[in-house]
């Protein structure tokens, strides 16, 4: 007789122990010399909130939401998700070229098309975008695009209603009903006027003007929304995470304000702004702040007695993480990126290709960038299968904390901008920019210390790698010829627009031939200090390009001779930790083959520098050998010519003796590296 099947169900973790938290803090303990695993291992934010290394129960908030779809909508704004959209953005300035990029990603994976346009065929300040000179350009750049099934997505700079009311158009050419279409118009005065400095009508204008496009939008496209909120300016400019969230809901406040004045009531003008926050490599951080951005926006939107309308959130791959040294490490933060946007729960994500940061503002990604970018939503959501998942964060520990944590700075300092008079008054009066400032500051202070650590321009950088070449477009030829478009026209102003240039006159003036030049205001209507974009690897890239321009002016790169003392078991962690520190300022280091012990020692080292035909010399050892030989080891360098003498390792006991016997910097680790490698830079010169 055959015995019966054992139907009880094994422990889930049965074969693994369960180790207590003091045991794990035991076990840090000892890996970290003794010292306490919280304090060593914990790390701020720049808004200040603490990372921990380890989360328990005790650490998650008193509340979670329980399922998503339910307010605070922290765990998302569906209670089943469908996966997110996969956003493309085209800006290439000629329409035709624009048009290849849209079809061959919607071919390859894209399911929205993000244009950023150039209305005033002016380069936008240096962002560049589609010069559209005509409702016909338009209508070139989205040729094949079945625009009832493909939602639009507009980066419309300080010109948003003329935008809207091109694509408007562009729908009514194309026979396509207002129910069947879908997108955003994405008008956004205040995040204009922070990237930008200045809007071509008074801020009150540009206020009700959006307002009123989100009125009519309301009425007409039931699957459009009229204004975007945009918070990669911000990132881009420095700003923390509460900061950016901070910015972000102000903004949408100012926004509901302005549509309640044209009458619209919060719970419709609530579902007429779209949110786009930036994602970067921190996964905890970027997860915790969209999963915040929900809770906070819900918060507003149930003081405004809307509480049941859901927060529409999107994410961008962060501007300021892009590198132009070794691009290829941006697909891997990209990859990151995306994924912690996936997890944070992004109703739609763009991912920047990685050799964004490459060339000028019109010159564009080449075809295979591109297509990686695509790749990696892609993978992430079908292979990965992150798509089918809702709220994988959610009941962590960790996320659910920071989270929490996030919310409750961000909310402070969103109060503070109200205070101020809200996000336009901030603007103004410089607040916001300088509370920004400050804490790009300290990040710089971060970087240039290497405690941020930039993989291939700070650490591990390559001085003499080939870059990718990008495609170069002459973006000013493209604009002459749009305006000589827009010139030959032959149209002048419909009488239509003298009497009320709004949303639905502009879209009958487009169809009557009107050109975007015709319609857009071209004045300075209101001024600020404008957010400049701050890329973290801005200032060692800097420094790779002077090192660069000595290759191309004398054909040789600028070099530090690396005086190795003692054999290579001494002087070898030092060498290749001082290589790698100059390797990050473009400089080349070649070495020493080392010294024997002994009186021969400082002769060797001497002549070893005068074979390498540099002029400056970093000394690398150990301890030991600087005890016993540092002292006539730079004697005997100076004597040989060397300039400037630089010591890798602290100051010690003996900095007084080796300062007098020629030692006249030291290069250690926590140092600040990037104001070492400017004076090198300095003491080298500029290429002749």
């Amino acid at each position: 007789m055959s015995k019966a099947a054992d139907t009880s169900s094994p422990a889930l973790a049965g074969a693994f122990s369960n180790p207590s938290e003091a045991d794990w803090l035991a076990a840090a303990e000892k890996a970290l010399g003794g010292r306490d695993p919280h304090k060593a291992l914990t790390r701020p934010s720049d808004d200040g909130v603490a990372v921990r290394p380890l989360y328990t129960r005790a650490d998650g908030p008193a509340h979670v939401d329980p399922v998503p779809g339910f307010a605070s909508f922290t765990r998302g704004a569906a209670a089943a998700r469908p996966g997110w959209a996969i956003r493309q953005t085209s800006d290439h300035p000629d329409p035709a070229a624009a048009n290849a990029q849209i079809l061959a990603d919607l071919e390859g994976g894209a399911t929205d098309v993000a244009l950023t346009l150039d209305l005033a065929l002016d380069g936008r300040g240096g962002r560049g975008g589609i010069a559209v000179a005509s409702l016909d350009d338009l209508d070139r750049a989205l040729a094949g695009v079945h625009l009832d099934l493909a939602p639009v997505a507009l980066d419309p700079g300080a010109h948003g209603v003329t935008a809207a009311a091109m694509l408007a158009a562009l729908w009514q050419r194309r026979g396509l009903a207002d129910a069947k279409v879908a997108g955003a118009f994405n008008i956004d005065p205040m995040g204009t006027l922070a990237a930008e400095g200045s809007l071509p009508v008074p801020l009150t204008q540009a206020l009700a003007e959006a307002a009123h496009l989100g009125a009519r939008t309301d009425a007409r496209f039931a699957r459009v929304t009229a204004l975007g909120v945009d918070s990669g300016v911000y990132h881009a400019a420095g700003a923390g995470e509460a900061q950016e969230l901070a910015a972000a809901i102000a903004t949408g406040v100012a926004y509901l304000r302005a549509m309640e004045a044209q009458g619209l009531p919060p719970e419709r003008a609530g579902r007429q702004i779209a949110f786009t926050l930036a994602a970067d490599t921190d996964v905890y951080l970027t997860v915790a702040k969209l999963r915040a951005a929900r809770r906070l926006w819900h918060r507003v939107m149930d003081a405004c007695g809307a509480g049941d309308v859901p927060m529409a959130l999107g994410a961008r791959t962060a501007e300021r993480m892009l590198t132009r040294r070794d691009p290829w490490v941006n697909l891997l933060r990209a990859t990151l990126a995306g994924f912690a946007a996936a997890t944070g729960g992004a109703d739609w994500l763009s991912v920047s290709p990685h050799d964004a940061a490459l060339g000028g503002p019109d010159d564009q990604s080449t075809d295979t960038a591109r297509r990686i970018a695509r790749n990696v939503q892609v993978i992430l959501a079908e292979e990965s299968r992150m798509a089918q998942v809702i709220d994988p964060a959610g009941g962590a520990w960790a996320f659910e904390a920071l989270t929490d944590e996030l919310a409750q700075a961000a909310w402070v300092q969103f109060q503070t901008i109200e205070a101020e008079g809200g996000i336009a008054r901030a603007l103004e009066t410089e607040r916001l920019q300088a509370r920004i400032a400050e804490t790009a500051r300290r990040r710089d202070d971060a970087l240039a210390t290497r405690k941020h650590a930039i993989t291939g321009v700070s650490e591990f950088a390559d001085p003499g790698e080939e870059l990718p070449a990008v495609e170069p477009v002459d973006g000013d030829a493209l604009r002459a010829a749009a305006r000589e478009r827009a010139e030959r026209s032959g149209h002048t102003l419909p009488q239509v627009m003298t009497a009320n240039p709004g949303f639905e006159v502009q879209i009958t003036a487009l169809t009557q031939g009107a050109t975007p030049t015709m319609l857009i205001d071209s004045g300075e209507g209101v001024q600020v200090a404008r957010l400049a974009r701050r890329p973290l690897a801005a200032a060692y890239e800097a420094l790779r390009d002077r090192a660069d321009a000595h290759v191309a002016a004398d054909g040789r790169r600028p070099a530090v001779f690396l005086a190795a003392l003692g054999p290579l078991a001494d002087h070898g962690a030092r060498v290749n930790w001082a290589r790698n520190a100059l390797a990050a300022g473009g400089l080349d280091a070649p070495a020493g083959a080392g010294t024997e012990t002994g009186a021969d020692a400082a002769a060797t080292l001497a002549q070893q520098f005068k074979d390498s035909g540099c002029v400056e010399a970093v000394l690398c050892g150990s301890d030991a050998a600087y005890e016993a030989e540092a002292e006539a080891a730079a004697r005997a360098l100076k004597a040989a010519g060397c300039r400037h003498l630089t010591l890798a390792g602290k100051p010690g006991d003996r900095a007084e003796a080796w300062a007098a016997a020629g030692v006249d910097a030291y290069l250690y680790l926590g140092c600040d590296i990037l104001a070492a490698l400017g004076a090198i830079h300095d003491r080298l010169g500029e290429p002749a």
